[in-house]
């Protein structure tokens, strides 16, 4: 039988990663008035190689929040704060992928 207060931290996490994801959404689309366009698959594969520094970011913003908070508040502030750096690192990732292949980044606009 599954404890509800063992899992509470574990359910704060993902509504923090939840939270981030509908926030980052709402922001990105203008409150949801504007579509996404997606990049082409050269630019995903190039941003892709370099993918580490916004796992890297997520993880380590985590694990930051959890030693400063150290309650179970972090799991929820950790987890928001992991999927918010990790989305905005790698849209960084994908745009410096689009400079790094000039003739991509013009097909874009």
């Amino acid at each position: 039988m599954i404890r509800l207060h063992r899992s509470l931290p574990a359910i704060a996490f993902a509504f923090g990663a939840i939270a981030a994801f509908s926030l980052i959404d709402v922001v990105a689309t203008g409150g949801f008035r504007k579509r996404l366009r997606g990049d082409p698959p050269e630019v995903v594969v190039l941003g892709s190689a370099i993918g580490f520094l916004s796992a890297g970011t997520g993880v380590g913003s985590a694990a930051l929040l959890a030693d400063l908070v150290g309650t179970d508040v972090a799991w929820a502030l950790g987890s928001l704060a992991a999927t918010a750096l990790y989305v905005i690192v790698l849209a960084g990732e994908l745009m410096l992928a689009a400079r790094i292949d000039p003739a991509k980044a013009r097909e874009r606009d």
